[in-house]
């Protein structure tokens, strides 16, 4: 991401503000954030597939060392929606709940939004299946680790590559733009198969 955050550092060197740039790993950049130890900090949170937030907004989490809670948000009501969260079982009024969280964050800014590349890179042996609906829009690579499965058919022709060389395995479709024609495909009954390419 180097290379978008240096256009932003040039902008913003344009209206007087200077931005210094530290290149670190990942494993750097999750401690630094665990201990709060940053100006600016550059991370994306994905992961969990009902929204718990507890563990990033509540006053609780906003000093103490390994939460989510980097920005350190501290605010009343937000503990107040945290509490009924857990007592709600109503999912749209769950979805009530966490919007008026993110409207709260909104006027506090303890986050500035990016932008993100709007793609995922994906590579996986033959022998994985997934469900049809295994990549969200929005959602990271790791989180679809826990939706492939074994296809007993795959992974018999996988052994059978690996044992004798000139046997080759069909690659499939390789769908590059899979959101952007998602609708057509399905209407017009395609199967949808995302980058089966076997390495």
């Amino acid at each position: 991401i180097e290379k978008f955050l240096t256009v932003y550092q040039e902008d913003l060197k344009k209206v007087g503000i200077k931005l210094n740039l530290k290149q670190i790993d990942l494993t750097t950049n999750f401690q630094l954030g665990s201990d709060r130890n940053f100006q600016i900090i550059f991370i994306a949170w994905g992961g969990l597939r009902t929204p718990n937030p507890e563990s990033s907004f509540k006053s609780n989490t906003a000093d103490e060392q390994n939460t989510t809670n980097w920005p350190g948000v501290k605010n009343k009501r937000i503990d107040e929606i945290c509490d009924e969260y857990n007592l709600t079982f109503d999912k749209n009024q769950r979805i009530k709940q966490i919007r008026e969280i993110d409207s709260i964050l909104a006027s506090l800014q303890p986050y500035a939004l990016s932008w993100f590349m709007p793609f995922q890179r994906i590579a996986f042996q033959n022998k994985f299946g997934y469900p049809k609906w295994y990549l969200t829009r929005v959602g990271d690579a790791l989180s679809m680790l826990q939706s492939w499965y074994s296809d007993p058919d795959k992974l018999a022709q996988y052994d059978e590559a690996v044992k004798d060389k000139n046997k080759k395995m069909d690659i499939g479709e390789v769908d590059q733009k899979f959101w952007l024609n998602v609708k057509q495909k399905e209407q017009a009954g395609g199967q949808m198969i995302i980058d089966e390419s076997s390495y």
